[in-house]
């Protein structure tokens, strides 16, 4: 089925549909009636075209003559726009190229006027197609890569998916079998994309491509890895019925398991086939399977398979590609040598020479059209490099700027939380000192001296009266400690009472909750200060008595 890989190769996605004179005779009356909305009308225009295109293309492009006139009368530039593409389409399989290309270009103006890059990068997609019948190999592929570069500008991940499968398939006919593996596996993985996103898209659009995969591992004989990609294109297809494309799982798989020496599960695979393209009536593709069919059987009944080669060998030589010719002289050459027929076999051999040059010449072509899209490849991958690498310097430097950005910020907050610190660190001092200048002030001016004596001290009695409490031993001698020095340590006050630090620490603890001390700092300086102002007031107050 060689024809029929072309159909995978160019990602063409129609159905086999039954011609029911009534649906194109319901279709015809609602486009028809001008009492019905214009989005009605137009849809069953787009339906015809769906369901008859490849089937009735004359009729098809009369019926698309009728939905160009009605676009224009109703001023739908979108309408006019599909309409001029879907006859280019039409035309394009018919072979008539530059009447297609003239649709084509009428199709590009529409876009362009209404100003839909998406769109026309739809149209110079179908160019490279044009290119690509044309076997203009190097063009198409520069169509591709620009309607690509589009698509991925617009963010249509499914109209860049479909151009890498395009690039993939005319690297795949030339020969450039590396290449077109890693545009379907780029494609593949926006189709992955789109699942995990929950995102739908046709069936067909990601079986395609996973069909073309495992033609590509079929022709580098990885045989394992080609029957695991068709085994999960069938589990897709299968629920959807697109027969056509089932039988071309089929059929490559029967080519795989009678490689792998599989021959009863290549006899199923190539039957099951087979019987799809009868009922289809999809004549290269019952040609195809007879040959296959052949092939499989030569493996269990040699003279039972030339004789079904020599029947098909008129119908190939009328009807079958250079391909099928080539496979079948060649066949009944080694069948005929076998059976000792030498003339036949001889003759055979003539054919398939005849014909393997014939394609030869073909090949020897795709050997400069090869290395010019080889090269086109190798500089799209090297601008795609430089930009990579502009992005990544231009994301360093971004990096470089918010990394400075947070350096700045943070030597200002740095900065200001030395010069809050310092701030308050010369608040505190000034209060500090401001603490010790009044204490200075009692003791040298003895205002709260006992009577009759030159020493300032501190009244135990009126400390306890203001307090409501009797301050114990430890507690007091603390407080005279702290009267003679009031910045001193913790450590040393310890050392003149002959207590611990802890014990100290306690005291000082329970005397700031006594006196109501909240300073922050400093708490000894306010402790005494408040005692010397507590004693001061009291003996105030017993002179006034």
């Amino acid at each position: 089925m060689k024809n029929l890989y072309s159909l995978f190769l160019v990602f063409l996605s129609f159905f086999s549909t039954p011609l029911y004179s009534t649906q194109a005779d319901s279709l015809r009356l609602t486009w028809e009636n001008e009492e019905l909305t214009d989005s009605l009308r137009f849809a069953a225009l787009e339906e015809f075209y769906d369901l008859f295109s490849l089937v009735l293309p004359d009729s098809t492009l009369s019926v698309l003559d009728y939905y160009h006139k009605l676009a224009i009368s109703k001023g739908a530039d979108r309408q006019l726009y599909r309409s001029a593409l879907k006859k280019g389409n039409i035309l394009r399989h018919q072979d008539r190229i530059d009447e297609a290309r003239i649709h084509y270009n009428e199709a590009l103006i529409i876009a362009k006027k209404i100003n839909n890059a998406r769109l026309e990068a739809i149209i110079i997609g179908n160019f490279a197609n044009l290119h690509l019948d044309k076997g203009e190999y190097f063009e198409s592929i520069k169509n591709y890569n620009k309607a690509k570069k589009i698509f991925s500008t617009e963010d249509d991940k499914l109209g860049e998916a479909r151009m890498l499968n395009g690039i993939g398939a005319i690297n795949s006919r030339i020969g450039n079998n590396d290449i077109a593996l890693v545009h379907y596996e780029e494609a593949l993985n926006i189709y992955k994309e789109l699942d995990a996103k929950n995102i739908s898209y046709p069936a067909l659009n990601s079986t395609t491509i996973l069909m073309n995969i495992g033609l590509l591992h079929f022709k580098n004989k990885l045989l394992i890895k080609a029957e695991a990609t068709f085994l999960e294109a069938l589990k897709i297809l299968e629920p959807y019925n697109y027969k056509i494309y089932i039988a071309g799982c089929y059929y490559t798989l029967a080519r795989i398991y009678l490689e792998l020496n599989h021959i009863e599960s290549s006899l199923l695979y190539a039957n099951k086939g087979f019987d799809i393209s009868k009922e289809l009536d999809y004549q290269s593709g019952i040609l195809e399977s007879k040959i296959l069919l052949s092939k499989i059987n030569y493996q269990i009944n040699k003279d039972k398979s030339i004789d079904q080669l020599a029947n098909i060998f008129e119908s190939v030589s009328e009807n079958g590609s250079l391909e099928m010719k080539r496979e079948v002289s060649e066949l009944l050459y080694v069948g005929y040598k076998f059976q000792n027929k030498l003339d036949l076999s001889l003759k055979m051999y003539e054919l398939y020479n005849l014909f393997n040059d014939s394609i030869q010449k073909n090949v020897n072509s795709y050997a400069i059209a090869r290395e010019n899209v080889k090269n086109e490849y190798e500089k799209i991958l090297f601008e795609s490099q430089l930009a990579n690498e502009r992005e990544k310097n231009i994301l360093k430097l971004n990096q470089i700027k918010k990394i400075a950005y947070v350096i700045f910020i943070s030597i200002v907050l740095v900065l200001l939380l030395i010069y809050f610190i310092v701030f308050n660190n010369k608040k505190n001092i000034r209060k500090r000192d401001a603490l010790l200048e009044q204490i200075k002030f009692l003791k040298e001016n003895r205002v709260g001296a006992i009577l009759d004596s030159n020493i300032f001290e501190l009244s135990k009695q009126k400390i306890d009266n203001y307090l409501k409490r009797e301050l114990n031993e430890t507690d007091w001698n603390v407080l005279l400690i702290l009267l003679d020095n009031p910045m001193i340590l913790n450590k040393e006050i310890a050392e003149k009472s002959n207590m611990s630090i802890d014990g100290i620490g306690s005291s000082l603890r329970r005397m700031y909750d006594y006196f109501g001390i909240n300073e922050t700092k400093y708490k000894k300086v306010a402790l005494i200060h408040k005692a010397a102002n507590i004693s001061e007031e009291k003996l105030n107050k017993s002179h006034s008595i």
